[in-house]
């Protein structure tokens, strides 16, 4: 960012038109008492509201209009096509050695307002341009964060609520777990399977203490451990030996199974993890199926 003090335009008017004087004087072919003390109330006629402004000057990278562009370009990503309706952005800067700034904006999903904070590197002439590391969308319910509280931290902990988080992370992880399951069912002789989810919805997290006996990649670094319920909704199937095995094999794996409208519907806990890996790239571990329930099943 380039910053330049008004007030400097008047101090430099004066300087210049003093050194400058006799030049000026000879030029219009000027002399005499009189006409210097005309040319000084002159100067100071000019000089005096150019020395008596106040503030700065500022040219940044960034501007609202650029600050609304990057917000509507992050919520176009698929896993946030929720969001829409980009208004109040406002920006300040944060690291002007680095081209960082500090942005909030707010948003809407389902006619819910969310507050998204992303710290975005601009540069003139080369644009701006942010990764999902530096984004975090909360709502406004839950929690808003001061302009001038979005620093690097805050992406670094993160919230458990941070609905980057939950959409990008773990409803990824959610739709990796039921295809490897159900392609480890497929394995077995004599057996097809098919699932499909419709739909996927979170209720509000709470951070937790982290379990040691959680898995722990080697050189992460743990952030945060949360917990909450999911819901789902989908159609799952396991044909073996023409009988259908879904409805007795997912209450096993989850809190509350029941049917709904030709589907299932699974309501559960869900707890992830969240690290840095050795690259500080945030690394999301969540299990949605009830070990504990597996392990009592068990005994």
């Amino acid at each position: 960012m380039f910053s330049f003090d008004l007030g400097i335009i008047g101090t430099a008017f004066i300087a210049f038109a003093v050194v400058l004087r006799p030049y000026i004087l000879k030029k219009i072919k000027k002399e005499g008492t009189v006409v210097n003390v005309a040319y000084f109330v002159l100067l100071f006629i000019l000089a005096f509201p150019l020395y008596m402004l106040q503030g700065k000057f500022t040219l940044a990278a960034i501007d609202e209009a650029t600050a609304n562009e990057l917000a509507n370009t992050i919520i176009q990503e698929p896993l946030l096509q929720e969001f829409h309706s980009v208004k109040n952005a406002e920006w300040v800067p944060y690291d002007t050695k680095r081209d960082l700034y500090a942005v909030k904006a707010t948003i809407t999903k389902k006619e819910t307002p969310y507050s998204i904070y992303f710290l975005p590197q601009c540069k003139f002439l080369q644009g701006c341009s942010v990764t999902f590391n530096d984004i975090m969308i909360l709502p406004d319910a839950y929690k808003e964060i001061p302009l001038n509280y979005i620093d690097e931290q805050l992406f670094e902990t993160r919230d458990c609520n941070d609905e980057i988080i939950k959409n990008f992370w773990v409803k990824k992880n959610i739709d990796d777990a039921f295809k490897k399951l159900f392609e480890n069912y497929e394995k077995v002789d004599g057996t097809k399977t098919a699932h499909s989810i419709q739909t996927l919805n979170f209720s509000s997290f709470v951070q937790k203490e982290y379990n040691s006996s959680d898995p722990k990649p080697q050189q992460h670094t743990h952030l945060l451990s949360c917990k909450g319920d999911f819901i789902l909704e989908g159609r799952f199937s396991v044909m073996k030996d023409g009988k259908e095995y879904a409805s007795t094999i997912l209450p096993l794996l989850f809190d509350d199974v029941q049917e709904h409208n030709g589907s299932l519907r699974i309501t559960s806990l869900l707890t992830y993890n969240l690290f840095h890996d050795h690259a500080n790239n945030l690394i999301v571990f969540s299990q949605p199926f009830r070990i504990e329930k597996i392990k009592a099943l068990s005994r």
